[in-house]
């Protein structure tokens, strides 16, 4: 079932692309934020004024939806109308709505990353600087060093900065692994999808080389018989 989470702050959001589901479709995506969704990765996150890029998803007689995967390939975060809010966490439905002009955006989940990422804002920084910084050191630093790399820029207590850590590496190798999942998923689709190829050319080859070379019933051989005119013979 659909988990609806505790609402957050309106922000400014920006729609980079409309997605438009099937009723079906939206219903599985919506069961599962967490599931990897090629149309999602590498979009979404902050720009320079502060508004988020987002996805925006539609689907007959559903809730619309604004996907921020904040670089990601599923849905980081989920956005709906700050006036819808209260009806759908009251409802626990995504049943239509009407949508209105100012968004706010709620994360399914709040993850070790986000949670680093919060407590830098927290502490007076900005998010894309934040997420700049921390993907660098996550990038080059062991996971020895990395509790102390998140205690120096401010994303951690020294108290909490070897359990966050190890956290974030987590999750890091779990997005690495649903990626590799997808990327083998894709691979067999497409091998599928020229075998499948590969199956109607030789059948269209042989459909054209029965029409140049069309077969004909074979005939029974016809007797030959011989008719005694009138008279003949006698």
């Amino acid at each position: 079932m659909t988990q609806i989470y505790e609402e957050q702050a309106a922000e400014k959001v920006r729609v980079v692309e409309n997605r438009e589901l099937s009723p079906s479709e939206y219903d599985k995506f919506t069961t599962d934020f967490f599931a990897p969704q090629p149309w999602l990765d590498g979009k979404g996150g902050i720009d320079e004024d502060g508004s988020r890029h987002v996805i925006e998803v539609t689907a007959q007689d559903r809730q619309t939806l604004h996907i921020d995967p904040a670089g990601y390939a599923y849905a980081r975060y989920v956005g709906i109308p700050e006036a819808d809010v209260q009806r759908v966490v009251d409802h626990r439905s995504l049943s239509a709505a009407k949508v209105g002009p100012t968004q706010t955006l709620q994360s399914p989940e709040v993850g070790a990353y986000d949670r680093a990422i919060h407590n830098f804002v927290q502490a007076g920084g900005n998010e894309k600087n934040a997420r700049e910084i921390l993907d660098s050191e996550m990038a080059g630093a062991s996971a020895q060093d990395l509790p102390k790399a998140l205690v120096f820029h401010g994303f951690a207590n020294p108290s909490d900065a070897e359990r966050l850590a190890a956290d974030i590496l987590k999750e890091d190798h779990q997005r690495m692994l649903a990626k590799e999942d997808r990327k083998a998923s894709e691979y067999a689709m497409g091998i599928q999808s020229a075998e499948r190829d590969e199956g109607r050319q030789g059948r269209s080859l042989d459909d054209q080389s029965q029409s140049e070379n069309p077969r004909h019933p074979v005939r029974a051989p016809q007797r030959n018989s011989s008719h005694r005119s009138a008279g003949r013979g006698r």
